[in-house]
């Protein structure tokens, strides 16, 4: 084999990420780069998160930008879990120590997560009947001390509600002597187990040197934005929404509840239904933290509740409160999206228009600059908005099992096997049938659920429509007023410069049909005859009129 070949590519294997072995995205592993304001170098996270002794520490050693991704999730779920274990030790330690007088506490205290009778009754019969038995041994096996653990929203539905302010005074009792855990727990409506909790964690963390300032920085920040949320819904008439495959929903009731298709009928829902605890279940439809790092606020027709003033815009909402009624916001002005829901579809920050509200969605993040992506320089409001997009980044060669065909990346495969190779996975809501895309599901929808749907009918012409997207495209292509380019050979406006551009290719075009009366050309003989019938008609009215 040639020596050159060889040490070509030895320098091409020895030049790739030293995790994965790819070539592009490429970082130095020992070079020091800044990341949410920390200095990182990916070769001692590796050190720390793998127990790796490097021999030779090669200032040409570089790592990808996927694998510094999985880095980062990875050494922060180790750090997670040794700080974890630190709090489980101390509970552990404090209850062996304590679990005589405990227990007795225990029996009433820990259960009330669960709001369930018939557990309680359950308990105290299974006491009162061993109490009553002394010493007499039972074949039966034991009954389960508590219920089973209940899965996502419906451990939601029967765990208490309390807010982060309420747990804060609640550990403030706790640590200054004024009450016991379980007198908190009682007086504050919050499960004993999770003050202990919370207060054991708090003082890991302040031991702890290199973490417990950034973590408890961040609950300092997620507390801050869930009181000035309050204080945005108390002060305006904003109403919190959330969003899920581009439909709305109510942020009080969440995706579990009623689907809204159009924002006044959500104002009218949240203003009927959760006028009364606006403010209240602002800590419940937050949780958990990390995934609802930012909240979208509708602030149509936005007002000041203080002085009853029309607010200009969102901007003009921070100086409106801050000059009027010397009030500031931090958190609020970073991790506040504001939108107007409204079939004219427009950024609130920038009044561009838009197509959908999922276009609008990812447009928001060139307004915020939460997160910098590294590679482009692109921003983003929200760290998982960062991370999707990071993998456009990351490309490699992903083929489809079925028929070979290679995609960059991994989501086109997996869009790629979902469009083309699985059949009929979409399914209609009311009824057992599937169908291979929307389109077709759609048009299901028209012929055998036209009763079951909301129809929109164009109130200049007459089209009946039942898809949104499709209404609201043809009264911007057809009636919108806003047609910006204008064509300076002819009286056609556009409201895409793209569409101006085709238009005047036209008149570029040479034109075989004249019309002897205006003069206008005609590449086709139809488009000519049709024209022409508009005059002979006018002269047809015209003479009747003479008559």
């Amino acid at each position: 084999m040639d020596l050159d070949l060889v040490k070509r590519e030895n320098v091409e294997i020895l030049g790739r990420c030293k995790c994965c072995l790819d070539d592009v995205n490429l970082q130095n592993l020992w070079e020091e780069y800044y990341n949410d304001g920390q200095v990182e170098v990916f070769g001692a996270m590796l050190e720390e998160c793998y127990s790796l002794s490097w021999e030779n520490k090669d200032q040409n050693e570089f790592i990808c930008s996927a694998c510094i991704v999985r880095l980062r999730d990875a050494l922060n779920f180790k750090r997670e879990i040794i700080a974890s274990e630190q709090v489980l030790q101390q509970v552990a330690l404090e209850f062996k120590n304590n679990v005589a007088v405990d227990i007795k506490v225990e029996s009433s205290e820990d259960i009330d997560e669960y709001h369930e009778v018939e557990y309680l009754e359950l308990e105290v019969d299974n006491c009162a009947e061993t109490e009553a038995k002394g010493t007499e041994t039972s074949t039966e096996p034991p009954k389960r001390k508590w219920p089973k653990k209940r899965r996502g929203a419906d451990r939601l539905k029967v765990y208490k509600k309390y807010t982060q302010l309420e747990l804060r005074e609640a550990m403030e009792a706790v640590k200054s002597g004024k009450m016991s855990r379980a007198e908190a727990a009682e007086i504050y409506n919050i499960p004993r187990n999770t003050i202990s909790n919370n207060l054991n964690k708090y003082n890991a963390l302040i031991e702890t040197q290199n973490d417990s300032t950034e973590e408890i920085s961040n609950k300092e920040r997620n507390f801050k934005l869930i009181e000035e949320i309050k204080a945005l819904l108390t002060l305006t008439n904003a109403t919190p929404f959330k969003t899920k495959t581009a439909k709305y929903y109510c942020a009080y009731c969440s995706t579990e509840g009623p689907v809204f298709e159009d924002g006044a009928e959500l104002r009218i829902h949240t203003m009927n239904e959760h006028s009364e605890h606006r403010t209240y279940n602002v800590d419940h439809f937050m949780r958990p933290y990390w995934l609802n790092e930012i909240l979208k606020l509708d602030v149509d027709n936005l007002t000041c509740n203080l002085c009853d003033t029309k607010l200009p815009d969102w901007n003009g909402m921070f100086q409106h409160f801050s000059n009027e009624h010397e009030i500031e916001f931090d958190e609020a002005y970073t991790r506040v999206v504001p939108y107007i829901i409204r079939d004219n579809i427009r950024c609130v920050l920038c009044h561009e228009s838009f197509n959908n509200f999922h276009q609008l969605d990812g447009h928001m993040n060139a307004h915020y600059n939460n997160y910098i992506c590294y590679e482009c320089g692109d921003t983003f409001v929200a760290a998982s908005r960062l991370e999707k997009h990071v993998q456009v980044h990351s490309k490699g060669k992903f083929p489809c099992d079925e028929c070979g065909k290679v995609f960059s990346l991994q989501k086109y495969r997996v869009k790629h096997i979902n469009l083309v190779h699985r059949e009929n996975e979409i399914k209609c809501q009311f009824c057992p049938e599937k169908f291979r895309s929307t389109l077709l599901r759609q048009l299901h929808y028209g012929e055998k659920h036209k009763d079951q749907i909301k129809e929109y009918t164009c109130e200049f012409c007459g089209t009946v429509f039942i898809c949104k997207p499709t209404f609201i495209k043809h009264l911007q292509r057809k009636h919108s007023i806003d047609k910006k380019n204008k064509c300076e050979l002819c009286d056609k406006a556009f409201i895409k410069k793209y569409e101006l551009r085709l238009h005047m290719l036209r008149h570029k075009q040479n034109k075989k049909y004249m019309c002897t009366v205006c003069g206008e050309g005609f590449r086709k003989k139809a488009n000519f005859k049709h024209h022409f019938k508009i005059h002979q008609k006018a002269n047809a009215e015209q003479i009747m009129l003479n008559e």
